[in-house]
């Protein structure tokens, strides 16, 4: 599916979380959506990683913060959460990069093969019970993961969970990126936790960019 990317400029009063936005897609993701006006906290398992997107971010002029995060550890990821949140009491939307892996090919190490899906898996569980509670008793919410098109189970579990909340006013989604399309993935990135996008998709298997 292909849509439109085209998003009006939001409100600081608007929080964003990027999970993952230490580097690559998720800075880049993290600084567009500061420039749209949004306030931006960056999560990252780096956290001087993430300390110098969000300083970049307040470089264009947005409110920003951030906080070093294990994915993988509920504990870390909801006190990076409650700290975006002391912000106005809010998260209003979540973008998760924090899974992307390029596997291709036929011989990957075993222990990536078994470790890269798995994280993917955990982390999208985590993040989610980590901002669902806020967003649901918001009665608003956006949620975006950017995953692997081989990542069959982290786009079953956002289908599932776009599903289970579709009548609360949260989206869940997924988008699969083609490669070195960076700056279109952060513009559909941006448009998917925004408030034009009014409808829960559950998975987006297409984005409009340059050819892989």
């Amino acid at each position: 599916m292909m849509i439109s990317a085209s998003v009006r400029r939001l409100s600081c009063d608007y929080v964003v979380a990027v999970v993952g936005g230490g580097t690559g897609i998720g800075a880049a993701t993290a600084e567009h959506i500061g420039r749209l006006g949004s306030s931006v906290f960056v999560i990252d398992e780096d956290a001087t990683a993430a300390a110098a997107t969000a300083a970049a971010v307040a470089s264009t002029g947005a409110r920003a913060g951030s906080a070093g995060a294990d994915v993988c550890d509920v504990d870390a990821v909801q006190r990076a959460v409650d700290k975006a949140a002391r912000w106005n009491g809010r998260i209003h939307a979540i973008v998760n990069v924090s899974g992307l892996q390029d596997r291709a090919g036929f011989d990957p190490a075993f222990d990536d093969f078994e470790r890269t899906p798995r994280i993917a898996l955990t982390a999208a569980l985590v993040i989610a019970q980590a901002v669902v509670p806020r967003m649901y008793k918001a009665g608003y919410g956006r949620i975006a993961h950017l995953v692997s098109a081989g990542d069959l189970g982290l786009i079953g579990l956002v289908r599932s969970q776009s599903k289970e909340l579709a009548t609360t006013g949260i989206s869940v989604n997924a988008l699969v990126p083609p490669r070195g399309a960076i700056v279109e993935v952060a513009a559909m990135l941006a448009y998917l936790i925004s408030p034009e996008c009014i409808w829960p998709i559950g998975a987006i298997d297409n984005c409009p960019g340059k050819p892989t």
